[in-house]
């Protein structure tokens, strides 16, 4: 593991720590190609709480521009910075935390795939993830599917049937501490259900034939989107600060989405959610699944101040966002001269 002070490289830049008391920074080098002037901007300035202080191991993905940071601070999670440059500008600026269910000891990155071990209830384990989202054949990702199955501890196996019991079992190479479990079919997306763990045999049991193809075995996971404050802007871009902004609604785009749960909790309030099916009257199947492409609007009715506003999903379907707009009233506290 690297020492906190020990920086990586990504590309012409260079990313280190800036620890503080509880909270680290994470500082962008860089160099100005016009003025050559050297330049260190803190890249985690707009979560400035996020980062927990703590002996601190970094990776550099630079194919996908990403960089993967552990701290001994928060073991059970891993943040990643994901950016994007379009010349001398930089579009994307994103962090995310991913929490497991286990405490990490170590990670490495080779090439796009990263690393991990993990002690989970006891047991260490060595896994990997692979960060880039390869497509295989024909705009196919494994089998016959057309989308990635979102599973933890995933595994891609063949079952074998017992004629006395009806059941199909699946032997794993880890012991499934967990209470449920998904099964997908790797050809046709079906949700096999009724799975019986016995962590003792590593072995999960659904009851049918389900012998000969592949299937996709691993927990659900939630995901979540918490959309940033919102501030109406001025005629010169700058953000107005001094007015009272009722949120009405939000039109949320998708593209290739399964299911997921719009929730939002205004301030002082309870939380309220509304769950987007991913049914579509005559175009879904029973029993089969549907990812649709188009666009909802979803009620607000709430003040921006302190009002939070998420999209969250454990399903193993994707949810792929690309963009959202919000429309409410607007009363300014004072005139501008």
């Amino acid at each position: 593991i690297r020492d906190s002070s020990d920086p990586v490289g990504a590309g012409s830049n260079v990313y280190f720590i800036n620890p503080r008391s509880s909270y680290v920074s994470l500082m962008e080098y860089l160099i100005q190609p016009d003025t050559l002037t050297e330049d260190a901007a803190d890249v985690s300035g707009h979560c400035p709480k996020l980062l927990p202080n703590g002996k601190i191991e970094m990776e550099s993905c630079v194919p996908l521009d990403m960089i993967i940071m552990f701290s001994d601070g928060d073991p059970d999670s891993i943040y990643i910075y994901k950016y994007y440059w379009a010349g001398n500008d930089k579009p994307q600026s994103a962090w995310t935390k991913h929490t497991f269910n286990g405490t990490i000891h170590s990670m490495g990155l080779i090439n796009t795939q990263l690393y991990l071990t993990l002690d989970r209830n006891g047991e260490v384990t060595f896994e990997k993830i692979e960060l880039e989202n390869a497509i295989y054949e024909d705009g196919l990702y494994v089998d016959n599917l057309d989308f990635i199955v979102h599973l933890d501890q995933q595994l891609r196996l063949q079952g074998t049937y017992d004629i006395q019991t009806g059941y199909t079992t699946f032997t794993l190479p880890y012991k499934p501490n967990m209470t449920t479990m998904r099964i997908i079919n790797a050809q046709t997306g079906f949700i096999l259900s009724k799975a019986a763990i016995d962590e003792d045999l590593k072995t999960v049991s659904v009851h049918g034939n389900y012998e000969g193809p592949y299937h996709f075995i691993g927990k659900e996971y939630t995901s979540t989107y918490e959309f940033s404050e919102w501030y109406p802007k001025d005629q010169q871009g700058l953000a107005i600060v001094d007015a009272k902004l009722q949120v009405r609604g939000m039109t949320i785009s998708y593209d290739t989405t399964g299911e997921f749960v719009f929730r939002v909790t205004p301030y002082g309030r309870d939380p309220y959610e509304t769950h987007f099916s991913g049914i579509k009257l005559g175009s879904s199947i029973i029993g089969a699944y549907t990812l649709l492409t188009g666009e909802k609007y979803f009620g607000v009715l709430a003040k921006s101040k302190l009002l939070k506003v998420e999209i969250l999903s454990d399903s193993y379907l994707p949810v792929q966002l690309i963009s959202a707009a919000w429309e409410g009233y607007l009363v300014e506290r004072s005139q501008r001269s």
